[in-house]
Formats: C-alpha cells, structure tokens, sequence
C-alpha cells in the first residue's frame, strides 16, 4: 500500500488525513497526500495532493 500521509497533530486530525488520502487516490499523477497547518497561526489543517516523490 501506499505510505501513510505525513500530518501535523495536533491540527490534523486522522479523518482529515484519510479523506485526504481517499481524494488524492484517484489522482493520476499526485497521489500522495501532504498535511501541514498554517503556519499564521490558523489550526486549520491544509491537506493537498502531492507526486509521491515529493513527499
């Protein structure tokens, strides 16, 4: 399978990274997930689809 997303706690929570996965596995080319907060200071977790030798 496929490695697991990487993900920042406490911001990003399991859910988000397996949605994440899920949107990200039917993208042909990223299908890597990548979780990260904002770094301003904003708990919300940014998740986006990444090539898997970007990761």
């Amino acid at each position: 399978g496929r490695p697991s997303a990487r993900y920042d706690a406490p911001y990003c929570s399991q859910e988000e990274v397996r949605e994440c996965d899920d949107d990200c596995s039917g993208n042909p080319v990223r299908d890597a997930c990548q979780c990260a907060y904002d770094p301003a200071g904003s708990p919300a977790c940014d998740c986006f689809c990444v090539e898997p030798w970007r990761r």
